[in-house]
């Protein structure tokens, strides 16, 4: 009976993720810029039969490794090309993450239940980690690639075994998001440090796991050495990671403090919780090691990302399983140890509807990882595909072009008064809204799709 209530808690969490991460998930159009680039990508793997080597628009692309193409590849024979496809791959990463983060605190907490239920809970609710997952990003599968390293690192304490899974988790993150993979490394070192537990260095499972991973991660990039030579190398770690990490490549205007603001706002209890956990470790506490173990993990992924030059906000993403996890050990070190458990208890069912409120509004009105003019660009980018004729496609005073040139599958051109260029004729001219109204010699060609942000005009010879 016991183990029947047990396994129904776990289920309950994950029906839970599952709808949080699931449902309408193909419904908001591919954003800039990412998710319609990796899209974009893809299409031309399809077009050219050939889910090895990347490319965009005809030039070779580097940027990322081939495993969430591949994945995305195989949704997208069964559901169809289309949004749900292709976000499907990140979506299954985030219930994973949710069912690793449950099953540590349980590993680590004398099977606590409660605990775990909380920590899922709490992580299922963060606002940024649903928007990270409910979109066609790499950044939810390494991060459930490193927490499962962290997974087969605990218990292969008491099941050698299960260490041979560290190497492979790591081959499987490299996979997904280069380097990034390799997080996973210095985040068992300081579980080692506060756990004063290092047999694993000398343990053969260990050896053999890492070998596998090796075995996993090599061959793609092997074979795109070979192919491209040390261009591949230069573009796919030189400009992309070290590149983004010494400079500011992406000209983001993201800042740690802006982040810090973000979280405040948008993820509400999260910094509390955290002032909170840190008070606890100053404490003599059963399991201090843990609590600290996990703050020392999210204060170590914040600073290392603050530091790259280039930031985005999904950089962070892997430190919110290890806020979740440092909730689940502060949960049990006060239920524990309170005279009155039911105050903890409520304390408790008012953080999960705290971040309820917060997790809940960025599911059904999405602020994170949106543009607002979505829309307007899959409108007149499906329209171009039917309508182009291959006429020449300009975007006037707006800087996004990947979601336009993934729906209408031609490449696009920025136009700007001091660019000396004017446009052809017949040609298409996308340009914000609010720019037409101000512009009347415009209005008198032909406007296929005016949206409330986005305009599409077709700029042709009138003269008879």
């Amino acid at each position: 009976m016991e183990k029947t209530r047990q396994h129904w808690a776990l289920l309950c969490l994950i029906i839970v993720a599952s709808l949080f991460y699931l449902i309408n998930l193909g419904e908001r159009p591919l954003e800039d810029y990412d998710e319609a680039t990796y899209a974009s990508v893809l299409k031309s793997s399809f077009e050219r039969s050939n889910f090895l080597s990347f490319e965009y628009f005809g030039a070779n692309w580097f940027e990322k490794p081939p495993l969430y193409f591949w994945l995305a590849a195989l949704n997208a024979k069964v559901f169809g090309f289309n949004e749900f496809a292709l976000r499907l791959p990140s979506a299954l990463s985030g219930i994973t993450v949710i069912l690793l983060t449950y099953l540590i605190v349980i590993e680590l907490s004398g099977k606590d239940r409660p605990s775990a239920i909380f920590a899922g809970l709490i992580l299922v609710l963060i606002p940024f980690f649903t928007a990270a997952t409910r979109n066609m990003r790499m950044d939810t599968p390494v991060t459930a690639c490193i927490l499962a390293a962290l997974y087969f690192y605990l218990v292969g304490f008491h099941k050698q075994k299960y260490l041979v899974g560290i190497g492979i988790a790591i081959g499987l993150g490299v996979l997904f998001k280069s380097i990034i993979g390799f997080l996973a490394m210095p985040i068992i070192l300081i579980w080692s440090i506060a756990t004063k537990n290092w047999s694993w260095i000398k343990n053969k499972f260990f050896w053999l796991g890492s070998l596998i991973g090796l075995a996993l991660a090599a061959p793609w990039h092997i074979y795109e050495s070979i192919k491209f030579g040390s261009k591949f190398w230069q573009d796919y770690l030189g400009y992309h990671v070290l590149g983004r990490f010494n400079e500011n490549i992406l000209g983001s205007k993201i800042t740690a403090g802006y982040y810090l603001h973000s979280l405040w706002k948008l993820s509400q209890p999260i910094l509390p919780l955290i002032f909170i956990g840190v008070i606890l470790v100053l404490f003599s506490i059963k399991n201090r090691r843990y609590l600290a173990a996990a703050l020392v993990s999210v204060f170590f992924i914040f600073i290392l990302f603050s530091l790259s030059k280039t930031k985005l906000i999904t950089y962070y993403t892997p430190l919110y399983p290890f806020v979740a996890l440092a909730s689940g050990f502060i949960y049990y070190e006060l239920k524990n140890r309170a005279r009155r458990p039911w105050f903890i208890h409520a304390l408790a069912a008012v953080t999960v509807i705290t971040f309820g409120y917060s997790g809940l509004s960025e599911f059904f009105y999405p602020q994170i990882y949106v543009t607002r003019a979505a829309a307007d660009e899959k409108a007149i980018g499906l329209y171009l595909a039917e309508n182009g004729n291959n006429q020449e496609i300009n975007i006037f005073n707006w800087n996004h072009h990947n979601a336009v040139r993934y729906y209408s599958n031609q490449l696009t051109d920025s136009l700007q008064f001091n660019t000396g260029r004017a446009p052809k004729t017949p040609s298409w001219m996308i340009l914000p809204t609010e720019v037409l109204a101000l512009n009347e010699p415009l209005k008198n060609f032909p406007i296929p799709y005016t949206g409330e942000y986005l305009t599409l005009i077709h700029l042709i010879n009138n003269e008879k």
